[in-house]
């Protein structure tokens, strides 16, 4: 058993569950309930028809749920159970969705619990939830999201919202991750570019007995995203590789095509850039 701190649902927090983990439980986590579902495997849990998940947000927020491409056609759901308005819906058509393709929805209110629901049987993989005090808009004068210095939640809040084409700044910092893993670049035609490559660096510190070539990377590139761009930025994995004397932690775990990187330097033991 392991005790598990109280969560809450606060400005500036990010609150992941994980739904492809084994070891995910509901019940040690304060923020969400579960209805109609149940652990499968590593697509994640499965649900019916008439399954949900309630998510309290501290206001303004954005919901991303991980979609698995065994999911059937229907519509998801997103409302505000507080007072039943509704915040978002996504048509997920059949053939459309390849294992993590990612919907989200932007809350903009009080605090409250949004309802996650569906009208068919799902795979569910992740629900992330970015509470924000505001949400990042594009800068006026250059059309890029400018993410202030070392400011993670404002980063991970950038790659939620970006859309193809867009275009995000990082000034020189470090944006660490702590040991969250695989975060995820979606969509076509994104570019991340940094002051500068020795200034700018994303890293993460995964669990030490997690490592491997699949669970660990610092950033992923989804399967079939295309042109990706990467500019003027540090990646680097800083697992403690000699901890259980191995050390298969990627900084940059590509299954896009076309990707670019330019002046990207990419930190870590072993397996640092897979594709």
């Amino acid at each position: 058993a392991k005790v598990t701190p109280i969560e809450y649902a606060t400005v500036g927090s990010v609150q992941t569950y994980d739904f492809a983990s084994a070891v995910f439980y509901p019940e040690d986590h304060e923020t969400v309930e579960v209805a109609g579902g149940s652990y499968y495997n590593n697509h994640g849990w499965y649900f019916n028809a008439d399954g949900s998940i309630d998510v309290q947000v501290a206001g303004n927020a954005i919901v991303v749920v991980t979609l698995c491409q065994y999911s059937e056609t229907g519509d998801i759901i997103v409302t505000d159970t507080y007072n039943s308005n509704g915040v978002a819906q996504f048509a997920l058509t059949k053939n459309e969705t390849a294992d993590g393709t990612e919907f989200s929805a932007r809350y903009k209110g009080q605090a409250t619990t949004l309802k996650i629901s569906w009208t068919a049987k799902q795979y569910i993989h992740k629900v992330v939830v970015y509470n924000v005090l505001d949400f990042l808009e594009k800068d006026a004068a250059t059309g890029y999201y400018i993410v202030p210095a070392g400011d993670v939640p404002s980063f991970l809040l950038a790659l939620v919202q970006a859309e193809s084409g867009d275009k995000i700044f990082l000034p020189n910092g470090t944006y660490d991750l702590g040991e969250t893993v695989l975060t995820t670049i979606g969509k076509d035609n994104i570019a991340i570019i940094g002051q500068s490559m020795e200034g700018v660096i994303i890293k993460n510190a995964p669990d030490a007995m997690k490592e491997s070539i699949d669970k660990t990377a610092t950033i992923k590139i989804n399967k079939n995203v295309k042109n990706t761009y990467l500019q003027d930025l540090t990646i680097q994995n800083a697992l403690d590789y000699y901890k259980n004397n191995n050390g298969r932690a990627v900084a940059l775990w590509d299954q896009g095509t076309q990707t670019v990187c330019k002046n990207v330097r990419l930190l870590s033991y072993q397996d640092t850039y897979y594709s």
